[in-house]
């Protein structure tokens, strides 16, 4: 899914990237969206124009999840040896003393195209 928001949120954003957090099992910061939890696992920046995109994920509490979740390091091999698809779904992490699951599939957040006014004189 791709959503589009201003270049100064996604700015923002870039700044709560936790994909190395999440490798120490320690996230210091989410962000809540339409009611929902997400955590920013990548962004990518052209240099001088600022932040291009960045990449999230829905979390929920882990007490909430139903289905199998694991470690990062457990994720990594499973998906090494074949048996899961490379990505963060399932994965578990903490975020200030909480146990939290990564779910569903990225989304990826764009800058709001802006039409650029045109000089007459």
């Amino acid at each position: 899914m791709k959503l589009y928001i201003s270049q100064n949120l996604l700015n923002s954003l870039a700044n709560l990237n936790a994909c190395m957090q999440i490798t120490g099992n320690n996230v210091q910061e989410l962000f809540t969206y339409k009611n929902k939890i997400f955590i920013i696992v990548g962004a990518v920046s052209s240099g001088s124009k600022g932040v291009y995109s960045i990449t999230a994920y829905e979390c929920i509490l882990l007490e909430n999840f139903s289905g199998k979740a694991v470690s990062y390091a457990e994720h990594g091999f499973d998906v090494m040896d074949g048996k899961r698809k490379s990505g963060y779904s399932d994965v578990t992490f903490k975020s200030k003393k909480t146990d939290w699951v990564i779910t569903g599939e990225a989304v990826e957040s764009l800058p709001i195209i802006e039409d650029v006014q045109l000089e007459l004189f």
